[in-house]
């Protein structure tokens, strides 16, 4: 009876064992130092024991072969005493099934479920046991480092930046990771490939005014529109030379410097080729907030702008002032069962993908003219509706050149339809003029 006591305490023994090294192998080093952020109960000595995972690993292996040899001998001498001559193959038979099933899968799969709170209760035991058997951990571990200095580990990256990005997914399904952070999460690891053809306005959507006008002429145009930074040409929209901001005009007429013309008032933008690093940019932006950043490609045309606040909306998401609204502005309305919305064609994907909830084919910041025409490999005519990525897109508005305006939902999208046939030459709406 107590020879059957003595091997139940053994087994016990294996699976503590065989738990333990799956859950601290299994532990990530930031797990273990957020649980010692949190004041868990031995997270202390766990933060420890993963500091040297070789040394532990020593102990751990050495318990865990000294009780199954243990086992073995035990259960091979009870065996014969009560077996005689078959005893030893049938210790051997019952032992290896028993450590199997009760020494290692068992306590490896469920310390693999419940990893932190196995490895927060191994880690005192397992510590106490290294100073019992100090000597042989000592001489094992200067063992062992000897025979790693015999080779060249690797230098891979025990964290990359794609596991970091999983790992926030996987936090947001299981709860604990807003959405929202998990996003924001994304962007920031996105934000070093972003140029500035990513993030600027193009060229069809910038107000901008004559800079020879007088700023008593402009005023009433100035305050009555909702843009803080007014890019200014001589004449011709597509070369911008300077920029004035709001502030800077009601200065101008606090003064009343109301001949003095918006060129004169305003500054130089900061010319950029589009496949300028946005992060390049960044200290640039933030050493002057007011700073207008024009695109142009290699003959000197425009191409866009941006601001910091651009740069910002890349991080954080869309930012609103006052005076907007995303969603009752005329480039974007939905439906009352929020089943279908209306946007204009240059609205970014990361809006799509946020009101449907969804990753859409395409970057965040591509616009929903470029989703459509990558998909069709061709400009829509106005009144065709197609499928894409399981939503319907139906062409609302569309000229020769792009799409005006589209209305998207989550209704029917199984078929595609082509347009009435139509005038030879037309293709819908006309230009929208840019704003």
């Amino acid at each position: 009876m107590f020879e059957a006591f003595l091997l139940f305490i053994m087994l016990l023994l294996s699976a503590f064992f065989s738990g333990s090294e799956t859950a601290l192998t299994s532990l990530s080093r930031a797990r273990t130092e957020s649980l010692l952020e949190e004041r868990r109960w031995g997270a202390k000595t766990l933060h420890r024991m993963k500091s040297n995972l070789n040394r532990t690993l020593v102990i751990i292996l050495i318990g865990n072969n000294l009780v199954n040899t243990g086992t073995a001998t035990l259960a091979t001498v009870v065996a014969t005493e009560h077996f005689g001559h078959l005893g030893p193959g049938l210790a051997v038979g019952a032992i290896t099934l028993l450590l199997l099933v009760f020494g290692e899968i068992t306590p490896k799969t469920y310390a693999s479920r419940y990893a932190i709170v196995v490895a927060l209760f191994a880690a005192a035991p397992l510590e106490i046991l290294g100073k019992l058997l100090f000597p042989l951990v000592w001489a094992l571990e200067k063992f062992i480092r000897w025979m790693h200095s015999l080779t060249t580990p690797p230098k891979d990256p025990t964290v990359t930046e794609t596991e970091l990005i999983a790992l926030a997914a996987h936090g947001t399904q299981e709860g604990s990771i807003d959405a929202g952070e998990h996003q924001m999460i994304r962007r920031i690891f996105d934000f070093s490939t972003l140029r500035a053809s990513d993030i600027m306005v193009h060229r069809h959507q910038i107000f901008s005014l004559d800079g020879n006008r007088r700023i008593g002429d402009a005023l009433d145009e100035i305050i009555s529109g909702t843009h803080y930074r007014i890019p200014l040409h001589s004449g011709n929209p597509e070369e911008i030379n300077h920029v004035i901001t709001l502030q800077t005009v009601l200065s101008e007429v606090a003064q009343g410097h109301l001949d003095k013309t918006l060129s004169e008032a305003g500054s130089e933008p900061l010319f950029v080729p589009p496949n300028q690093p946005v992060d390049s940019l960044l200290d640039v932006l933030k050493a002057d907030k007011e700073r207008l950043m024009v695109v142009v490609n290699e003959f000197g045309g425009l191409l866009g702008i941006f601001t910091l606040e651009d740069i910002l909306e890349e991080l954080v998401g869309d930012i609103y002032d006052d005076k907007e609204a995303p969603i009752e502005s005329p480039a974007l309305r939905k439906s009352p069962d929020g089943q279908e919305l209306v946007v204009d064609g240059t609205t970014e994907l990361r809006v799509l993908e946020a009101y449907f909830g969804q990753e859409l084919d395409g970057k965040p910041y591509d616009s929903a003219n470029l989703w459509i025409i990558s998909h069709l490999e061709r400009i829509p005519a106005a009144g065709e509706s197609i499928a894409i990525d399981g939503l319907q897109v139906k062409i609302e508005r569309a000229s020769r050149r792009r799409i005006h305006e589209v209305r998207i939902s989550r209704r029917d999208a199984t078929q595609t339809t082509l347009p009435p046939e139509s005038p030879k030459g037309q293709r819908g709406g006309g230009d929208k003029k840019g704003s």
